[in-house]
């Protein structure tokens, strides 16, 4: 194999040209990459890479990465010393240059560089841009760098036990569960590629951002500071500072810099000042000015447009007239994170341009282990998803990476406000001086990088480090004082020490959960990080009933909370085989890196719904599953979030809890197809918890509640708008029993107009007269009865407007499993029509489809197998015969036929049919013998 390669290479070498004046793009070199230990040697298959994927494209790995059990089958990569090599050519044009560098954005991770056989430098940051000085080392004609990296497990390893030495730095290692390697927390890494509690461990190592050799006679523009501020006129000062790259040797440079914005161009004489504290950066700073009127405001999705900018500085050299430019797109907004004292706390709310906005949204995680895998048409399928459900926030959250260049400008785009962690998460970290000065380069490269993006809203220090601290997750009471010390030189003196150095337009939260300023007050670590009334909150409970609002705090910004589920069949199919088809497999063990999660999730869906544990172990049962699993994880948010949403105007005075103000719930999207707690399975596909979230974050959503203190039904009319919303509508009451569509109850009230920013309770009434009036009890309910109970009724709520169309809708209900006289209902999709053009263009076709079904229907939900795209509204409630819906398709070129065969639809009680040939028993051990097992092991 070894040999082919060889031949392969010499037939495919092409060395790359020189692009333009001085600069050699090492992305299009031949590169190869070897293991001698493993007798390996084969060509990169591209630069942005990884050793994963090379050896993949390569046939080595000869499967998926996903495929079944190839996370631990394919572990041996990361445990493996591995070299990368490519030659270039260098002509005397570019020797002649001043200076010449090698710019290195991303090297994952621990690596040495040599250019013809000489040391140009080291690297040990996944998140650090590299500059090395390589003009010595260059030759005309062909030259050789060679990047040998280090085993990232290995290097965790003895950086750990290093660390030990003096004192451990915890955790030892993840849990079980996670089927992952330890000490990620002792290298400056993807964290989560060591494996997390919803994904997989790949420890790659390779250049997984753009590779280059430039050249240059002069200062070189690298970043862009930009930081609109509104004077007391409504006029803009906008200060710009060009961030260079200059030649130590001679630092001090002079020119012009032309500023062209609005169709404006400006020019500015002056001088690059270097840096005190770097020796290869400098800056020139100026201050442009635009009136009031000129400008249009970026505003978050739903509330107004994302207008942008392009703004192109460049300058040039008065002594070399050698020329740098950049071009960057930005808009005018204000944001401010709000900690105003109440009577017991402070708030914390984000306000935008000067209006306090309620933030709606998710945290987002890699989308792949392997970021090179993930191409900018995935992240805008996802992040077009997130526009789509109403959002305008997502949290990057802390143990991933930095994502790309393509994510921030698509928030931009959708007006996706980003709250920014910094990689750290669910660790205790070093605080030695060479890991204190590696994170300052870290911050520095990244706050350069992304501080011109009008989404930008917030930098965070790390997820849950406080938390973790406090609540002693790894045994460091025993020394708490030293390791708080750490955690302050960390991320106090180092992290938002540099972040405020280079963006002072932005608020810094050392943690997340924290009391915010309040934490800070107490020496940044709180009593109490998780407090309602201070802050942001992290909250999860399994043990309770999930679908029951009470447990749920009245915090005043929920920035993580969720439910696991299962990915769909159809996502999971491609990775798996027929015999792994039932719950008690090992593969759907493997699937779950939650502990205790398989026993959680059933647990859950026993307290709602039935499900039918004697066929778990067949394909039919193992669906059922996997459908009642998204239908547990939707209600689960729904009913939270839906809460949070009524607590936007509610305080307690007794408590101080209330005035929420955000909910990011967790997880917008996965990294691989497995059990975990998003609303985007892996591909895109949207689960029906999405559906949900489309539902529950619009601007006007009609919440209604049974309040069992007082045993009213409350109903809810919740607004984000900022101004007062004219309706001349109505409010409908109805009442039905399960087992016919008829009304037995209704009752209508005018609603006027729905003030802005407002939760509104618009109806209170006794569910006993409800009850009684809709006949919810045994017998003829036209006749009165006795023992009236909600398990015999459905009650609805629909906000209408003038026109009768409806614009929110919310049910009171019991949980499926107590409706009594609920019957199998029979469901078909009657008629596929296709719609003459789509309301968005980022869809191919639309479709309209008709439903019908003879009963009602709970949680019904549609599929499109095969295609691409998502329906207006899944996993619905039909208490009608007949229900049209649009289908919004994004695979090219579909037929009516194509469509129509593509369609599968189920509902609570009503699984759709599978063939005998694809009912595989499990004969395997088994965990658990029967469900009821499972259940009575998690009471215990």
């Amino acid at each position: 194999m070894i040999a082919f390669f060889r031949a392969l290479l010499a037939l495919a070498i092409a060395l790359p040209k020189v692009i333009g004046s001085g600069r050699i793009d090492l992305n299009e070199a031949p590169w190869m990459v070897k293991s001698v230990s493993q007798n390996i040697e084969i060509p990169a298959k591209g630069i942005p890479g990884g050793i994963y994927s090379d050896l993949r494209h390569s046939g080595i790995l000869t499967s998926d990465f996903y495929y079944r059990f190839n996370d631990q089958e394919y572990r041996w990569v990361s445990y493996e010393n591995w070299t990368y090599s490519a030659e270039f050519v260098v002509d005397q044009d570019t020797l002649n240059h001043d200076f010449i560098v090698l710019d290195c954005k991303g090297v994952d991770t621990v690596s040495t560089i040599m250019i013809n056989d000489q040391l140009v430098g080291e690297t040990n940051n996944m998140f650090v841009r590299y500059s090395f000085d390589v003009k010595e080392f260059l030759k005309l004609g062909n030259n050789e760098i060679r990047i040998e990296f280090k085993s990232p497990v290995e290097h965790a390893k003895n950086m750990f036990q290093e660390q030990a030495e003096t004192y451990v730095v915890p955790p030892e290692c993840v849990a079980p569960q996670f089927q992952g390697e330890c000490h990620a927390n002792h290298i400056r890494k993807m964290q989560s590629s060591f494996s997390w509690d919803w994904g997989p461990a790949f420890p790659s190592m390779g250049i997984w951002q753009d590779i280059a050799i430039d050249a240059h006679n002069s200062a070189v523009l690298r970043y862009l500071y930009f930081n609109p501020t509104q004077n007391v006129n409504g006029d803009w000062d906008i200060p710009i500072d060009a961030i260079f790259e200059i030649d130590p040797v001679h630092p001090i440079v002079s020119g012009t810099l032309k500023v062209t914005f609005q169709g404006k161009t400006e020019e500015f004489q002056g001088t690059v000042l270097p840096s005190v504290e770097e020796n290869k950066i400098g800056a020139l700073s100026i201050v442009i000015q635009r009136d009031g009127v000129d400008v249009d405001l970026w505003w978050p999705n739903g509330y107004g447009d994302q207008v942008l900018y392009d703004l192109t500085v460049e300058f040039t050299d008065d002594q070399s007239m050698d020329t740098s430019s950049i071009t960057r797109r930005v808009g005018f907004r204000t944001v401010e994170v709000v900690q105003a004292p109440v009577d017991q706390g402070r708030t914390f709310k984000f306000r935008v341009n000067g209006q306090d906005l309620f933030m709606k949204g998710s945290n987002w995680i890699p989308a792949h282990v392997l970021p090179e895998l993930v191409t900018p048409d995935y992240t805008r399928n996802l992040l077009h998803s997130a526009k789509e459900a109403h959002m305008n926030m997502l949290r990057v959250w802390g143990g991933g990476i930095y994502e790309s260049d393509v994510f921030y400008d698509l928030a931009d785009e959708y007006g996706i406000l980003i709250w920014q962690d910094f990689m750290f998460a669910c660790s205790m970290y070093q605080a030695t001086d060479e890991v204190l000065k590696s994170v300052q380069q870290e911050v520095r490269t990244q706050v350069r990088r992304l501080q011109t993006h009008p989404s930008i809203a917030l930098w965070a220090g790390n997820n849950e480090n406080e938390a973790a601290l406090r609540g002693n997750w790894y045994g460091t009471d025993a020394d708490f004082q030293h390791y708080k010390a750490d955690y302050v030189k960390l991320y106090v003196d180092t992290v938002k020490a540099a972040t405020n150095e280079l963006d002072l337009g932005r608020d810094f939260l050392v943690s997340s959960p924290s009391n915010a300023d309040k934490s800070e007050e107490d020496g940044y670590i709180a009593q109490n990080p998780y407090s309602s009334i201070y802050g942001d909150t992290h909250y999860y409970n399994y043990n309770l009933d999930t679908w029951d609002y009470k447990i749920y705090p009245k915090t005043r910004f929920a920035s993580e909370y969720g439910f696991q589920s299962f990915p769909s069949f159809e996502v999971l199919k491609p990775y798996s085989e027929p015999f792994d088809w039932n719950f008690y497999s090992d593969f759907v063990n493997n699937r779950q890196r939650h502990p205790g999660g398989n026993e959680e999730i059933p647990w859950q869906i026993h307290l709602h719904m039935e499900l039918p544990e004697n066929e778990l172990d067949t394909r039919a049962g193992f669906e059922e599953f996997l459908y009642q699993a998204q239908v547990n994880q939707a209600e689960s948010l729904r009913v939270e979030t839906e809460h949070y949403r009524r607590m936007m105007t509610q305080y307690s005075n007794q408590t101080g809890e209330g005035l929420t103000m955000g909910t990011l719930y967790w997880q917008l999207n996965d990294i691989w197809p497995g059990a975990s707690w998003t609303t985007l399975e892996h591909g895109g596909k949207w689960k029906i918890s999405h559906y949900f979230a489309e539902q529950m974050f619009r601007d006007i959503l009609i919440s209604p509640i049974r309040n069992t203190d007082n045993n009213q039904l409350e109903v809810f009319v919740i607004s984000d708008k900022l101004s007062d919303f004219p309706l001349s509508g109505t409010i409908i009451v109805e009442v039905k029993r399960w087992n016919n569509f008829n009304e037995t109850f209704h009752m209508s009230q005018a609603i006027d107009a729905i003030p802005a920013m407002s939760v509104e309770k618009v109806i209170s009434m006794d569910m006993n007269e409800i009850l009684s009036n809709g006949g919810c009890h045994a017998g003829d309910p036209s006749e009165p009865g006795e023992n009236k109970r909600l398990e015999y009724c459905l009650i609805t709520t629909t906000l209408r407007d003038t026109d009768g169309n409806i614009i929110s809708q919310g049910h009171v209900r019991p949980y499926p499993k107590d409706a009594i006289g609920l019957i199998v209902p029979e469901i078909a999709i009657q008629s596929v029509t296709k719609l003459g053009s789509c309301q968005d263009d980022y869809y191919d076709t639309c479709w309209s489809l008709d439903i019908g079904t003879d009963a009602i229907a709970l949680f019904v939900w549609l599929e499109a197998e095969g295609l691409d795209g998502r329906f207006d509204a899944n996993g619905f409630l039909m208490d009608s015969p007949n229900r049209r819906i649009q289908f919004f398709c994004q695979t090219p070129n579909v037929s009516e036929s194509q469509v129509m065969s593509s369609l599968r639809v189920r509902s609570y009680k009503n699984s759709r049919v599978v063939s005998n040939q694809d009912s595989n028993t499990y004969d395997g051990q088994r965990r658990y013998h029967t469900m009821q097992e499972l259940i009575n092991h998690f009471r215990k």
